[in-house]
């Protein structure tokens, strides 16, 4: 994976291209993704093939998560 960080109206960018397999298939292709907040909204695209958007959003942290992890 080969990334490029920058801007775009102010908010954070990643653009990337990526070189890989797909089962036993050499497969490579691109894609970017822009930070707004707690969200991470992008595209990926497969040379040749599909593309597909995503969003991602943080997970805020539930009052006492910690205090209950690894107990039981």
């Amino acid at each position: 994976m080969d990334c490029r960080f920058g801007t775009r109206d102010g908010k954070a960018l990643v653009e990337l291209s990526w070189d890989g397999r797909d089962e036993r298939d050499p497969a490579s292709g691109r894609g970017w993704a822009v930070l707004d907040g707690d969200a991470l909204a992008g595209r990926i695209c497969i040379h040749r093939g599909d593309d597909s958007a995503f969003t991602a959003v943080r997970e805020r942290a539930r009052s006492g998560a910690r205090s209950r992890r690894g107990k039981g």
